[in-house]
């Protein structure tokens, strides 16, 4: 039997509704709307549960949104935005459909492994012990998937085989996901107001070495955890965000960069624009990444993998810089770079990382 959902947000429905309404009440003067287009209406102000196929012409609806503003009055184009759940319903179409292609190339939701990011500087180093203490998520915080982690989502996990339990299978402390790359051990996991906290001690094996310089020169900077859905402990908010109110954790991972680091955090093509405080923030995150590795180079120590790596992370920083320098500001924005001759820096920027 086909899947079906009813998770959609109440107020598409209420939207699908406040059109029923006014088409019934007015007659419809301009006869607005398809039969197919009302039966969607109808379907969701009676909350009827809708097809994996009406998910996806619900999400392809999207390309109707210029007309949602459209009054009722006035034209079909905000009458039928609504009837088709309006924006509330259009969005939640469109989140639903990317997990359903989602659950799809995984097989199964229950046991999907995934993996999120956070980019916090690193809380404290103790060198004598070998020993870091930094935050491996942040409770509240919408992310690219449309996830909020909820507080108290880690503490089952903590609790049945984390660093104090009696599991022989502790969440572990690895790098880059890779269960293959373990570097230490996780000695505290502890969720606090705002974050999920642990202390990692490093080992003395090559890559745990290896993993302690990267600390300290300041190359790690990020971290992210590696988890498993837990279906019934996932609730869809009226805005179409999912709270995750429990999660396996299966491990806590540093990273240099995030999940994709080949992929500049700016979109390039020019359909996105962004701020000049967006580009300081970025660009004060790069010039720390760059000056860690540059101090590792310096330094020198480790093994001949780790120092071939770090001249492959100066090479992402290259291309994100490149990036960057060919984004086109919001108008009227480059004022708070200082930037009066942006043409003649783009070009002494470039200059300065094609000699990385």
């Amino acid at each position: 039997m086909a899947d079906s959902y009813t998770d959609y947000p109440k107020s598409a429905s209420n939207n699908a509704r406040r059109a029923l309404d006014y088409r019934d009440e007015s007659g419809n003067p301009r006869d607005c709307g398809t039969p197919v287009g009302w039966a969607r209406a109808n379907q969701l102000a009676k909350r009827e549960p809708i097809s994996e196929d009406t998910v996806k012409r619900m999400a392809s609806f999207n390309r109707h949104r210029q007309y949602r503003d459209v009054p009722y009055d006035e034209g079909c184009g905000g009458l039928m935005w609504d009837a088709w759940g309006g924006s509330s319903g259009v969005e939640w179409a469109i989140r639903k459909s990317r997990e359903i292609d989602r659950n799809k190339k995984n097989n199964t939701f229950v046991t999907m492994f995934q993996t999120k990011n956070i980019s916090l500087e690193v809380k404290d180093i103790d060198t004598a012990g070998r020993r870091v203490q930094v935050a491996l998520s942040k409770f509240g915080n919408v992310d690219s998937d449309g996830d909020v982690i909820t507080r108290g989502a880690f503490s089952k996990s903590i609790q049945e085989r984390g660093p104090e339990s009696q599991s022989n299978r502790k969440i572990k402390m690895l790098r880059y996901h890779d269960f293959e790359h373990e570097i230490g051990v996780w000695k505290s996991l502890e969720e606090s107001a705002e974050f999920l906290l642990a202390v990692g001690e490093l080992g003395r094996s090559t890559k745990g070495n290896d993993a302690f310089l990267d600390y300290q020169d300041g190359i790690i900077t990020e971290h992210s955890i590696g988890f498993m859905l837990m279906p019934d402990k996932i609730q869809v908010r009226e805005d179409g965000l999912r709270e995750l109110n429990e999660v396996f954790l299966m491990e806590g991972s540093a990273v240099t960069f995030g999940a994709n680091s080949e992929t500049p955090v700016f979109n390039v093509s020019g359909k996105d624009a962004f701020s000049a405080d967006m580009l300081v923030k970025h660009l004060d995150s790069l010039n720390k990444k760059m000056e860690g590795c540059i101090t590792a180079l310096k330094n020198g120590k480790g093994t001949d993998n780790r120092l071939f790596t770090i001249e492959n992370q100066l090479r992402v920083i290259q291309k994100e810089y490149n990036s960057l320098i060919d984004l086109e500001p919001l108008k009227d924005d480059t004022s708070a770079l200082g930037n009066d001759k942006p043409d003649d820096n783009r070009e002494q920027l470039k200059s300065f990382f094609t000699n990385i």
